[in-house]
């Protein structure tokens, strides 16, 4: 079974498990049919890599072919129309109808109704003990189990095997041809179309006309998060096409992950950032306020109490949209203490800067916060005017760069360029001292494989992203220390996160405004050339070559590379940062982006004001039910 109903669903459960970072970053990663040897240990230190890195010291290698990206854009948009004005509808109706419990007995039955598909096509692969395993789970769950309405066998320890035709024929040696995205029925491939036509005959549920309510019913427990995620993407079919490609992969190496004890960069505890109810962001209220200087209306969204309260605005990080995990997370864990959380997405997200956004490369702070003021002053009149008299005060919380740009609009209110907006309280968490420097420490985290050895650099990375993909079948993983995930490979994969957040930055300013730095055609409905081109470009390219020059030919800015990189540190507004008693900053004693000589400058300035934590990597912390507490609490004192 493989209609987009049931095909979408191991896609988007792994953005909501272990790393969902990884999916994205398939875009710049690529698999092949070949081999895969052992994960190999690497060194413990940072390997020097001398000289400039060149674009093929960091090979490339696509997912899958994909020679009608035209069609398969076209198929997905209709699928996205198909889960957003139908199934996600009707699920909100299903759900009232039908309680977890019912459709979970109800997927039961009907994977208990696919054995004889898993049964043949295990046989055929010359897995036996799958064979034996599947028979014992279908005659006991069959007959104990009521038909497969309950599951004992997982209870006594038989573990499933999720094959299929299409992983016998990959398993065989057959590659997977060209990505083939087909409307209602999903992602596919040239290999998985055949497969999935084998296996329609060998499941019973076909034969009794009920697979398509089965399909319906397995995605109502994941059609929010789909379309969350779908919203959160300025452009999520290569997240759709790439994603699927290497979950495929995956399955069909039985890949296995080595036993390693992990050392990953504690940053990754940010994954483990996620709302405690799946729905939280399905009871928030998005509107929109018309920005003046662009003619555009910009979204927002809210959760107001019922009572009056204060309310609490929430800078995110980097690139980050409004329904990502982690800054609805951060709203669920303000509105469970009593505020009315507020969300924008950052300004160095598409959805800021092609709405609200002054100029097409976002960045520069000083522009960045003078956007920002305007923007939060009129939600703030649209708020109080939809809701006259429910607030008590306003407070601004930013993560990351979000906290970087908080504090830069705390000495804006102190110079008196905020006009009629007021925060009683300013929080920063995990700011960077030095953008720029900051920005530098990513570039170096995508260029961690450089500590592999050339002729092994490719395969590791493509371990890399299948030990994470992998990772979706081991259970519940309570804590960032606990990731079979080496130093270098953690660093990988976070540097190849923010990576993908430049690569839609710059394709959507190129849109904005073509710069025509780049060759290709960014107007275009295929983007892949362009993705291609991106793909080489760092964040200090993208000041040096896209932003920077573009900001001096503006007689308002100032004229050198050096004056400007000045704005980037929070030097240039100690003064403000120093005498400013609503000001709170809380910051991890070994967040990648700060130098030992930025903590004592951050203690200098801040006081008693600068609370610390030993651990925690870059908002790795941030999961943890007491560090929230003390980060909400110091909001009050």
């Amino acid at each position: 079974m493989s209609p987009f109903l049931i095909n979408s669903v191991p896609l988007f459960i792994l953005v909501r498990m272990v790393l969902p970072l990884v999916l994205l970053a398939a875009l710049f990663m690529g698999c092949s049919r070949s081999g895969i040897d052992p994960v190999v240990q690497e060194s413990r230190h940072q390997a020097a890599h001398p000289g400039p890195v060149r674009s093929d010291d960091m090979p490339p290698f696509h997912v899958i072919d994909d020679p009608i990206e035209n069609f398969n854009r076209g198929a997905g948009v209709f699928n996205e129309g198909m889960l957003r004005y139908f199934i996600h509808p009707f699920h909100r109706v299903y759900r009232l109808l039908f309680p977890e419990p019912v459709r979970e007995h109800l997927g039961k039955f009907g994977y208990n109704l696919a054995f004889p598909k898993r049964f043949v096509t295990t046989a055929l692969q010359g897995k036996f003990r799958g064979t034996w395993d599947e028979t014992n789970r279908f005659l006991i769950n069959t007959t104990i189990g009521i038909a497969g309405i309950f599951d004992p066998a997982t209870k006594w320890g038989i573990p499933t095997h999720e094959e299929d035709f299409g992983q016998t024929f990959g398993g065989w040696g057959m590659g997977p041809g060209f990505f083939f995205n087909i409307p209602v029925l999903g992602p596919s491939s040239g290999r998985d179309v055949l497969g999935t036509l084998l296996d329609i005959p060998f499941d019973i549920a076909f034969w009794a006309g009920g697979g398509i309510f089965f399909n319906l019913n397995d995605l109502s427990f994941h059609s929010d998060k789909i379309l969350k995620q779908i919203e959160s993407l300025e452009d999520p079919y290569p997240l759709l096409r790439d994603a699927w490609a290497m979950n495929r992969e995956v399955e069909v190496l039985d890949f296995v992950i080595q036993d390693v004890q992990g050392d990953p960069d504690e940053t990754l505890g940010a994954v483990f950032l996620t709302p405690r109810c799946p729905r939280f962001w399905f009871r928030g209220k998005t509107r929109t306020v018309r920005i003046p200087w662009t003619g555009k209306k910009f979204p927002y969204t809210v959760w107001p109490q019922k009572n009056q309260s204060p309310m609490l605005v929430i800078l995110p990080g980097l690139g980050s949209h409004r329904s990502t995990e982690s800054t609805v997370a951060l709203a669920e864990m303000a509105f469970r203490f009593g505020y009315t959380p507020v969300v924008i997405s950052s300004t160095m997200h598409p959805e800021f800067m092609t709405l609200a956004g002054s100029g097409p490369y976002p960045g520069y702070i000083p522009l960045d916060c003078t956007d920002l003021s305007g923007v939060l002053g009129l939600i703030h009149e649209d708020l109080h005017d939809r809701y006259p008299g429910r607030f008590r005060h306003a407070s601004l919380m930013g993560i990351s760069m979000g906290a970087f740009q908080a504090l830069y609009l705390s000495a804006m209110e102190i110079r008196g360029d905020l006009g009629n907006l007021e925060f009683m309280r300013y929080l920063a968490i995990n700011a960077p001292k030095s953008l720029a420097y900051g920005v530098g420490r990513l570039d170096d985290f995508y260029h961690a494989p450089l500590n592999w050895e050339p002729p092994v650099r490719a395969q590791k990375m493509r371990e890399t992203i299948y030990k994470a993909l992998g990772l979706k079948g081991g259970g519940e993983i309570a804590t960032y220390s606990k990731l079979p995930i080496t130093r270098v490979e953690s660093e990988y994969l976070i540097g190849l996160n923010f990576r993908l957040i430049l690569k839609d930055l710059i394709y959507a300013s190129q849109q904005v405004e073509d710069s025509r730095i780049l060759s290709c055609d960014p107007g275009s409905f295929r983007r892949e050339p362009c993705y291609d081109e991106i793909r080489d470009f760092g964040f200090s390219d993208y000041m040096e070559r896209f932003s920077m020059p573009w900001l001096m030919t503006d007689a308002q800015f100032p004229d050198t590379m050096e004056k400007l990189l000045d704005q980037f540190d929070l030097e240039v507004i100690e003064d403000e940062l120093r005498n400013n008693d609503r000001v709170r900053l809380h910051v991890n004693e070994n967040d990648f982006l700060l130098r030992p000589s930025d903590i004592e400058w951050m203690e200098d300035v801040f006081e008693e004001r600068l609370i610390r934590f030993p651990a925690g990597g870059h908002l790795g912390n941030l999961y943890i039910p007491e560090v929230q507490d003390r980060i909400l609490g110091s909001l009050s004192n």
